[in-house]
């Protein structure tokens, strides 16, 4: 089996292909390939199923050589609004993880509230920036027709503000943000 190293991911991430399968109380693991161990999403129904998938992950990772590096692995708990008080605690061994309101995964930030405001928060202010950079050489230069200005602006500025849009659950005000843009 090759080995890559991980410096720096916890599991927050993918054991890609790992298939682990929790048959009562015993645990048995089908590993058809492992190209890395990075960024990891769980669903869990309870603080318990929580803390019980931590500790397969950990189990797991250690079976094939890995180590977490605790400092770095963050939680995310992406609750329902009717259970939003509930804690999300689980711990790697004796060390707590760290609980966070949002996360930055693939360029698409990730928040505690399942909205997708704050992503768009922030794709919108990357296409403004690319605007920005854009408008002393494209969109003020006269020397370009109106045709290769568009091209540009679709290409650069439009792609910027709509990044992973596909994967956005839009709210009528989330919607009003984006038409702003325009």
């Amino acid at each position: 089996m090759h080995q890559q190293s991980t410096s720096g991911t916890a599991w927050t991430g993918a054991l890609q292909a790992l298939q682990t399968t929790l048959n009562h109380q015993d645990v048995h693991y089908k590993c058809q390939e492992l190209q890395y161990v990075g960024d990891n999403a769980t669903l869990n129904w309870s603080p318990e199923h929580l803390q019980q998938t931590t500790d397969l992950y950990l189990d797991t990772y250690q079976r094939f050589g890995k180590q977490v590096h605790t400092e770095k692995t963050k939680l995310l708990a992406q609750l329902p609004p009717k259970n939003a008080t509930l804690v999300a605690n689980a711990q790697i061994g004796d060390h707590p993880i760290e609980s966070v309101d949002n996360f930055t995964y693939l360029g698409s930030i990730r928040s505690r509230t399942v909205t997708c405001e704050k992503d768009i928060e922030n794709r919108s202010k990357a296409a403004h920036s690319a605007y920005g950079c854009l408008t002393h050489r494209v969109f003020t230069n006269h020397g370009l027709t109106m045709h290769t200005k568009v091209m540009v602006f679709r290409a650069l500025v439009y792609s910027s503000q709509l990044y992973a849009s596909k994967t956005w659950t839009l709210y009528k005000r989330d919607i009003k943000h984006l038409e702003s843009f325009q």
